[in-house]
């Protein structure tokens, strides 16, 4: 069974982002996605309905995040998961006989066992958020306005939209940089 469920639990990683992007896209449709069904079903109040969910800055930002944590939460829970599995119970035996109390032994033993793994899932999420363009580009291409506009798609708007490629290539060089800065980190944390 504990093989099934973390199957179950990594299938939305497994899963492209131009597939979710779109999927979420339709369950926020405007009237008809499942969300505003789900609302008018439990909610039946007009001013509630048919709510803009990509269609006002502050959602559509909010909403851009869901299918990143959908597809990123099960994989970092099982990370830590595999990593309280290496921590050695005799650790947590002899502070129990010490008289450590649980929150105690959760900052003092169990916080500072997990930080490399938490560290690498802290850079690896950040790695994969900065280079996120699909889910943008399906889901609200950019807008409303340019509220959801991340550096990614802005360079693709720079070069393929504008077409000032001088501009674009700066901007994707300063990424790489960015990026390399990050991956160097991640290397290091990996060595120690």
């Amino acid at each position: 069974v504990s093989g099934l469920v973390k199957s179950l639990l990594i299938f939305p990683f497994a899963i492209s982002l131009t597939l979710r992007g779109y999927s979420f896209r339709f369950m926020l449709l405007e009237g008809q996605g499942i969300l505003d069904t789900l609302i008018d079903l439990f909610i039946p109040i007009p001013a509630v309905q048919e709510t803009l969910w990509l269609g006002n800055p502050w959602t559509a930002l909010f909403w851009i995040t869901v299918p990143i944590f959908w597809s990123w939460g099960p994989l970092c829970g099982l990370m830590i998961l595999g990593a309280l599995n290496n921590i050695s119970p005799e650790i947590f035996e002899a502070a129990r006989v010490d008289g450590a109390r649980p929150l105690r032994i959760f900052w003092n033993i169990t916080l500072p066992l997990l930080r490399p793994m938490i560290l690498v899932m802290i850079l690896l999420v950040t790695l994969f958020s900065i280079r996120v363009f699909d889910v943008v580009h399906t889901m609200t291409a950019g807008g409303p306005g340019r509220s959801t506009e991340i550096l990614n798609y802005y360079i693709y708007r720079i070069g393929f939209q504008i077409f000032d490629m001088g501009y674009a290539s700066a901007l994707s060089i300063i990424l790489t940089l960015i990026l390399l800065v990050l991956a160097y980190l991640y290397s290091r944390i990996l060595i120690k």
